[in-house]
């Protein structure tokens, strides 16, 4: 008897604790990036003949956050809400 077709949900958070972004840790110059929380999900559907569809979603609740500084106060913004 063949193997029967599966369905994996998967929904993962990751935390990043607030960190400073320099050595000099004054929260006036902004150099305090703040905690952030996000979720990512994915279903992976895999037939019995061997082929897998995978479809991802990271940042599901579109959250707004800086993921770093450069240049002494400029903020790169974390990626929004993606799908794949």
């Amino acid at each position: 008897m063949g193997r029967l077709p599966k369905t994996t949900p998967r929904l993962d958070y990751g935390y990043v604790a607030g960190q400073w972004a320099n050595l000099f840790e004054n929260r006036s110059l902004g150099d305090y990036l703040a905690p952030r929380g996000l979720f990512n999900g994915q279903i992976t559907y895999q037939r019995a003949d061997n082929w897998t569809v995978t479809l991802y979603a990271t940042n599901l609740l579109d959250e707004r956050y800086v993921a770093a500084q450069v240049l002494d106060n400029l903020g790169v913004n974390g990626p929004p809400r993606q799908f794949g």
